[in-house]
């Protein structure tokens, strides 16, 4: 019987930095909730395997490239991507899932704003570094 201490088994197998890309769009409630999500995975990773330290890194998408620069109103908005169905029935799904995620969703909004300059803006935060 050995006396010394037994590293875990994922610490074993893992002796390469382990890097975690996350793809998101700051405007998408679905990327919100993902992110939540990872949060949560990755305390319970650090409960359950302290050797492990992964990093994650941000990089931005922007999930509406055709949206103009100074957006648009929502309904609008919702009408082109989604056809006939009404903003209750788009998001009580987000609602529901954010709400798995202790969020709440930040309610009716009246516009739909593009996302491009916050995508600029970490590209050259990730830059600066």
């Amino acid at each position: 019987m050995s006396t010394t201490p037994q590293s875990s088994p994922a610490a074993e197998l893992v002796r390469a930095p382990l890097f975690v890309d996350v793809v998101s769009d700051v405007v998408c409630p679905w990327c919100y909730i993902g992110k939540r999500k990872l949060e949560t995975a990755l305390s319970r990773l650090r409960a359950d395997e302290p050797g492990l330290a992964p990093t994650v890194r941000w990089h931005p998408f922007e999930l509406n490239p055709d949206l103009p620069g100074e957006g648009m109103p929502r309904a609008t908005y919702l009408e082109n991507k989604f056809g006939g169905k009404t903003a209750t029935e788009i998001y009580a799904r987000v609602r529901a899932v954010g709400a798995e995620v202790v969020w709440t969703s930040p309610g009716r909004r009246s516009r739909s704003d593009s996302s491009s300059s916050c995508g600029t803006a970490a590209c050259w935060r990730r830059r600066s570094r």
